[in-house]
């Protein structure tokens, strides 16, 4: 063999090499290609599934969002200022408060349930000032004090308790304490309104004054309730739902401050 054609073999050696050699080279780009499109389409996949799951909670959420009714019709809000007749009987007093009112209400029964209420007087706390319970404290020294310490009654709290005085907490937006109003009810809203709510029809609730009477009619008529379907934890069951204050905010509604008072009356687990 020549040198010549020596050479011409190896050269043909070198490019069956070289050639092998990018022939691997595109594999693994191939194949890395398509390791990476295979993540992509995982990747895809796993997103339009999530975006499916959101869109189906959405839907479902859509379809529970609760009804609303008005709680109080205006024949029903009628009812609430006294009728000579309504007498008590063993009685206490409370007097609550938020940062906005005090008032001062007799009680009969210990039982919201069964609890018969008549509002003696009530009056506005703007300055959030803790003379006006004082002074009631004096007139009433017998009396359980009920106070909204959330939000804006903060202070209010902070005050009464710099100054020794001890009153029931009221945190509407927590759950009911016995197992059975959790049951029945999405909050201590929904508890207190709805036993108010009964007192009103059985005429088993008044207010003995005039004062502020157009503002309480509008807050009456501003509350609004549903039956709302969730999955709890003793199993599905449709609760009394109060509408909560920030989705009355949205449609326009003023928070029920007075209102709010006299549903503390008919709270679970307040007693004289």
């Amino acid at each position: 063999m020549t040198m010549k054609r020596v050479n011409q073999a190896v050269n043909a050696i070198a490019a069956g090499v070289q050639l092998f050699s990018e022939g691997v080279q595109l594999f693994s780009d191939l194949k890395e290609l398509f390791s990476n499109f295979k993540a992509n389409v995982r990747r895809n996949n796993k997103a339009n599934l999530q975006r499916n799951k959101m869109a189906n909670v959405r839907r479902k959420n859509n379809e529970n969002q609760p009804k609303y009714k008005p709680l109080f019709t205006d024949e029903i809000i009628k009812k609430v200022y006294l009728d000579p007749k309504m007498k008590l009987s063993d009685y206490g007093h409370f007097i609550i408060a938020n940062a906005a009112y005090i008032a001062v209400v007799a009680v009969e029964g210990n039982t919201p349930d069964s609890r018969k209420a008549v509002v003696l007087e009530f009056k506005e706390n703007s300055a959030i000032s803790i003379e006006d319970i004082q002074q009631l404290l004096t007139t009433y020294p017998e009396a359980t004090l009920i106070v909204n310490d959330n939000g804006e009654g903060k202070i209010l709290g902070e005050l009464l308790k710099k100054n020794g005085i001890y009153y029931m907490p009221v945190h509407l937006g927590q759950n009911c304490f016995s197992n059975d109003n959790r049951k029945k009810y999405i909050n201590k809203r929904a508890q207190s309104y709805f036993c108010l709510s009964r007192a009103v029809n059985m005429h088993n609730f008044k207010i003995g004054q005039l004062h502020n009477k157009e503002k309480i009619l509008k807050e009456f008529s501003s509350i609004q309730y549903s039956y709302f379907s969730t999955q709890y934890s003793f199993g599905e069951h449709s609760r009394f739902k109060i509408m909560s204050l920030s989705e009355m905010r949205e449609i326009g509604h003023d928070a029920p401050d007075i209102v709010d008072l006299f549903a503390y009356v008919f709270l679970e687990n307040t007693t004289y």
